[in-house]
């Protein structure tokens, strides 16, 4: 599970630790862009319905 290095990160061993924050601005910035794709289909959607 990959969600289990965010919430455990003082499990891993000392010289793999700075790879969870690294890992954690990655993983944040994926997910802040399928967002807002996510957020720009459902405005066209809704825009699209509006004018019908």
């Amino acid at each position: 599970m990959h969600i289990a290095l965010f919430l455990a990160p003082e499990d891993l061993p000392h010289e793999d630790r700075d790879k969870v924050d690294q890992t954690a601005e990655v993983m944040l910035a994926t997910h802040i862009a399928r967002v807002a794709a996510i957020l720009l289909c459902m405005l066209t959607e809704v825009q699209a319905s509006c004018r019908a």
